[in-house]
Parts: structure tokens; sequence; C-alpha cells
């Protein structure tokens, strides 16, 4: 791979722009370069050791949440080193979120669906990186982020647990978890989670109320262990799926229920007993629209069915309601409805699961 000519960034001072790289095939692939100059408190040597401990990084791992690297190049009579990605449209940060502040929901006060894409990308791959024993220190900062092919991408991962021992240790062949201590990375990997959610809550800033994305926010103040298994509660929280998703969810944790294969039956059921008490009853006294309320008195064949007023038969209704609805009743309407009558229950449900 090489680059055609100096790139632009050389000559007009440009922090970051575009650029298009040569291959020796002849095969030319648009990309994105970031500059990276001296300033206070970096020396371009400085700068250099940074530029490199990012390709050397980032090249470990190409999940669809991190921008591809492809190449760096320095300017030593400049002073400047770049790297090259694959072209990216913007930065995440600047004006666009003063200028769009309900810019991430869509006309039903919905979270648009790109959003979803994104958070959810972007998360898997911290999964990922955090497998791969790498860690970034700064998924809390806009200035990591891109946006590109109309989706949000990290970059500038720069180091790994290895940073973090002494190298002449590692060549014993200690075990570098062992090295660095459970306590420290569980500290270290708690705080990369942590980081992350005040990305969210900048991207997903709202003039108006919004229970849904205040439910998803919250999954990221537990504690739970281990680490992977919460960001797997994240990755697959309600607010991250389609209305289908939503709804379908309640059958799914009600065959979880009947065929005893709840992932943790211990804390969900204690928390059916003790924490849903604002749903308990609910279920016979809401305003249901006429396509619920039919299918809140007979099943598919007609037949007259009952529930009881216990959480447990709140969970069959919105499994039967999923599972039974006609076709005059899109599963859009049945999910705002639920989501009118029955605010962050499938939520806790998530959450306690």
């Amino acid at each position: 791979m090489a680059i055609g000519t100096n790139p632009s960034g050389s000559k007009s001072g440009k922090s970051f722009g575009h650029e298009k790289l040569r291959f020796r095939n002849g095969r030319v692939r648009p990309a994105s370069f970031i500059c990276y100059k001296e300033e206070k408190g970096l020396t371009y040597e400085c700068q250099g050791r940074r530029v490199y401990q990012i390709e050397y990084e980032s090249k470990k791992i190409s999940d669809a949440g991190i921008l591809q690297l492809l190449d760096v190049t320095s300017c030593p009579e400049k002073k400047m080193h770049f790297i090259f990605y694959e072209k990216f449209d913007r930065f995440l940060f600047g004006n666009w979120f003063k200028n769009h502040p309900n810019g991430m929901r869509d006309q039903h006060g919905d979270i648009k669906p790109w959003v979803q894409d994104s958070i959810r990308d972007v998360m898997v791959t911290i999964k990922n990186m955090l497998n791969r024993q790498l860690l970034h220190s700064g998924l809390g900062d806009l200035k990591n982020y891109v946006i590109a092919k109309g989706k949000i991408k990290i970059i500038n991962i720069m180091s790994s647990w290895e940073d973090l021992v002494d190298p002449q240790e590692l060549k014993n062949g200690e075990d570098v978890q062992t090295l660095v201590g459970k306590r420290r990375l569980k500290s270290l990997i708690r705080k990369e989670i942590t980081s992350v959610k005040k990305l969210w809550q900048t991207l997903l800033k709202s003039d108006n109320a919004w229970p849904e994305r205040d439910y998803f926010l919250s999954i990221f103040d537990q504690n739970l262990h281990p680490w992977d298994v919460h960001i797997e509660k994240i990755i697959t929280h309600p607010f991250l799926k389609t209305s289908q998703g939503r709804v379908k969810y309640f059958s799914e944790i009600h065959r979880q229920h009947m065929t005893d294969s709840i992932p943790r039956p211990d804390v969900f059921y204690k928390a059916i007993r003790n924490l849903f008490g604002k749903y308990r009853g609910t279920i016979n006294s809401v305003n249901m629209s006429r396509q619920l309320k039919a299918l809140f008195t007979s099943d598919t064949y007609g037949k007259p069915i009952t529930y009881g007023n216990t959480i447990l038969e709140l969970l069959r209704f919105l499994r039967n309601a999923y599972e039974h609805r006609g076709a005059d009743f899109p599963v859009c309407d049945l999910d705002r409805e639920i989501r009118k009558h029955w605010p962050g229950f499938l939520e806790k449900l998530h959450e306690k699961l």
C-alpha cells in the first residue's frame, strides 16, 4: 500500500481530511486521515510513539463498531504523523448535537434504527476488545468516535493489559491477568463500561422525557459479574430491539419461565415477589384498545379466557397478545400500547433475568 502524494494535511495544516490510497496492484481506495502534530506536552517523537501504538493495538480487532485502520505514515520535515482509516464522514463531536437536540428519535419519539445498530455494534466491539485484553481509556470522549457509512465507529485504541506489567515478567511466562491482578482488572473494565455510558448520555440527549432511554442508561450502573455478562445485558436490552423484538421478548421470557430455564431464577423470582408491586393488579384496570381488549377476553378460537392479578399472569397475557394478535393489530401498535400501560415492565424483567 502506498500514498500517491503527500497527505494534503501536510500542506494545509488540517487535523483530518480525505485522501486516496494506491495499492501495489493498482487499486485505489478512498480513505480519511487524521494528522498528529506537535502540541503542548507532546513532541514529534511522542506523537510518533502514540500513532504507532494506535496502529499496533487497532489492528488486533476488526469488528463492525471500530473504524478500520489502513496505514500510518510520517512527514519528518513537517513534524507530522498520519493515520489512514477507511473513509469516514465526520467526527462525532461538534455542533451537530446542539442543532439536533432530538436527532436520535423518530417521529414517534422512539430511537432511530441506525442509532440502535450503532450502539449495539459499539458495545459488541467493546466486549470483544476486552476479550482480546485491549483497553481504550477514552470511551467517554466524543473525539474517539466518527460517523462512517451512517454508523458510529470507535477510533484510537491505544493500550492493552500487557502495558500494565513489566515486560520481563511476561517473558518469564507469567499470566498477564495474574500479574495485573483481578481486582485491578475488574476496576479498569468497570471504568471502561461506565465511561461509554457518558457517550450514550450525550448522544441520546433529548428535550423531552424519554423513559426507555433512562431505563437503558441505568443498566450501566449495575455491578453485574462477570463483566461480559454485564455488557451482554446492555447489548440485548429492550431499548436496542425493534418493536417486534420487544414484544417477542415477553414470549421468550414466558417460555423460559414455563421450562424452568430462567438464567438467574433466585434473583428473578425474588424480584417478581418484591419489586414489581406497581404492575400487580393492573391487568384488569388499564384502558385497553379494542384490539388488545379482544385478546384479553378470548383466545384465538374465540374461547373465553381469564387472567389473574399476578405479575406472572401479566407476563402470560402479554405473551398471548404477541402470539395471537390478528392482522388488524400491527406489532408496532401493540408495542406502543404495552409501553403506555406498563412502562418499564419489560426493562425490569430484562434486568432481573
